[in-house]
């Protein structure tokens, strides 16, 4: 995963749990933008999953563990997606 200068995130490698940000669990062999992100401050990856913080102060999550429900969280639950690659926001 790459944060780019000008705020956009670039994924590649697995993507059996959605971390990829496309909403799919297709593979990437190269770097992709992930698509219709806000510009991008700082990223973190883990195994499966990615926090984002946007300019506007919002966090982005997606792939596996991305509800802001720490029990959700623990026990694995899958949040309903919020925009069409899969990802929830909140503030």
């Amino acid at each position: 995963m790459a944060l780019q200068a000008d705020g956009t995130v670039w994924t590649w490698g697995l993507n059996h749990q959605v971390q990829l940000g496309d909403g799919t669990q297709v593979n990437w062999q190269v770097p992709r933008q992930v698509p219709d992100l806000p510009t991008i401050t700082q990223i973190s990856a883990r195994v499966g999953h990615v926090l984002a913080l946007a300019s506007d102060g919002t966090v982005w999550a997606w792939g596996a563990h991305s509800s802001p429900d720490p029990a959700a969280a623990a026990a694995g639950t899958r949040i309903t997606a919020l925009d069409r690659a899969g990802r929830r926001r909140w503030r």
